[in-house]
């Protein structure tokens, strides 16, 4: 290995959603809420949403902690024979209970991580679900409720609708150091890598790291992906992942590829006024740009999973 790459290295940046789906339908439509204490019943929300939205910002009263219910009602078309209906959730806060008709199928603990509840069983056809979400008062939850900011309730990240073939894996660790490449070996996996400039660099398996010639680096000015292809069966899954290295000289700067760097940095809490932790893909686009724009090039994230997609 070139000396360049025997120092430290960044794991893969990688970019593509959790749960490698085959099919990923969005459903962020047609939804009805209601909030345990509200006298006016259910309303027609589009996710994300969050019921801290305003009071989670408001200085002069306590915010609501307590329970809020979704409902909507989902047409299953599972092309796959014997294939596997997921339901996915981005993050709902805090915790969370999903219901088809009155059937508990799923619980989770934690706001901010993405999560899945198997719902195959039920066929396909139109069924009902309802999601109870809860941000109550919990002083063994983590982020911990004796913190100093709102711990928001709602399904406040999107929710996808995942079908899976027969067989299939919940997804694929990329391990990179230096040129060498690791493709998760716990399966038989068919691999293609795609250089940022389009050419392929490898295809095959995944049995041995995969080493890449003249690697294309990652960098704050040029954020170079490259791309792997994977099959395992009848399931494809797409994965970006950057290729780069960094070092903190002994009492000295920070290197990335090889040259100085100097870190101008930010703090990022996943929240907006009017919308708490509901914010909108175009928000957070916007968020990303702005904070380039002022010359930042490093991020530190708030004390939870931000939204990855």
């Amino acid at each position: 290995m070139h000396p360049f790459f025997s120092r430290f290295i960044l794991p893969a940046c990688v970019l593509a959603s959790s749960a490698s789906a085959q099919v990923k339908l969005r459903i962020d439509t047609d939804w009805l809420f209601a909030r345990q204490d509200a006298a006016n019943g259910w309303q027609h929300v589009t996710l994300p949403h969050c019921y801290n939205a305003l009071d989670g910002v408001n200085p002069d009263a306590k915010y609501y902690q307590g329970t809020g219910w979704y409902r909507t009602s989902l047409r299953i078309e599972n092309p796959y024979p014997e294939g596997h209906t997921l339901l996915e959730f981005e993050g709902a806060g805090q915790k969370t209970e999903v219901y088809v008709d009155t059937t508990l199928v799923g619980t989770h603990v934690g706001g901010y991580d993405r999560w899945t509840v198997d719902i195959t069983r039920f066929g396909n056809g139109p069924i009902p679900v309802v999601v109870r979400c809860d941000n109550s008062r919990d002083v063994q939850m983590i982020p911990s409720n004796l913190s100093d900011f709102c711990l928001y309730g709602g399904l406040y990240r999107h929710v996808n609708l995942l079908y899976m073939p027969k067989d299939y894996i919940e997804d694929v660790c990329i391990d990179v150091w230096g040129n060498r490449i690791t493709v998760d070996q716990q399966y038989p996996l068919q691999v293609e890598i795609i250089a940022p400039d389009g050419k392929r660099v490898y295809r095959g398996d995944n049995r041995k790291p995969i080493t890449i010639k003249h690697p294309m680096l990652w960098d704050v000015d040029a954020p170079q992906c490259y791309t792997a292809r994977i099959r395992y069966g009848e399931q494809r899954i797409e994965k970006r992942f950057g290729l780069r290295t960094f070092e903190f000289k002994e009492h000295g700067p920070f290197y990335l590829n090889g040259r100085r760097l100097l870190l101008n940095g930010t703090h990022r809490h996943e929240d907006h006024a009017g919308v708490g932790a509901a914010m909108t893909d175009e928000q957070i686009r916007r968020e990303m740009q702005q904070i380039k724009d002022m010359g930042a090039n490093f991020i530190r994230l708030g004390h939870y999973q931000q939204n990855d997609d």
